[in-house]
């Protein structure tokens, strides 16, 4: 029996401020996050709450932006730096192409569901498996 991925092995390097987000709100708040604001510097503030047009409030709502803020000031970090990510994001992304095929869909569904050609999505597939080591991806990709 081997032992639950660890956030490196799902993730790869996550910086700090990445790592303190997704152990606060989870891994899809985190990707909404750096969707919405990858790349810049964006301010904490220590005492109050967030305005309603702060890109984290945008990209994950008031209550988790809450939750984000407590993080931070509890650190007293008054700026997070939003990490691109592009790699583990490329990476989640190949895992929701996997398992969008394993439960069946058409490469072509998959790919228009993305807004990417078929043969990126045959190419997502196969980093999947490879990465995977399984045959989990095994799934015939012939449409």
């Amino acid at each position: 029996m081997s032992a639950a991925p660890t956030i490196r092995d799902r993730f790869g390097y996550l910086p700090v401020d990445a790592t303190l987000i997704l152990e606060s709100v989870g891994e899809h708040a985190m990707f909404a996050i750096i969707t919405r604001a990858g790349g810049q510097r964006v301010s904490i503030p220590p005492r109050t709450r967030f305005p309603s047009d702060h890109p984290i409030v945008q990209a994950v709502g008031e209550e988790l932006a809450e939750v984000v803020r407590a993080q931070f000031a509890s650190k007293h970090q008054l700026h997070v730096n939003v990490p691109v990510l592009r790699a583990a994001r490329a990476k989640c992304r190949d895992a929701v192409m996997a398992s969008m095929r394993a439960k069946g869909a058409r490469v072509s569904v998959i790919a228009r569901e993305f807004g990417v050609t078929e043969r990126t999505v045959y190419a997502a597939l196969r980093r999947h498996r490879e990465r995977d080591g399984t045959a989990a991806g095994a799934v015939q990709e012939a449409s």
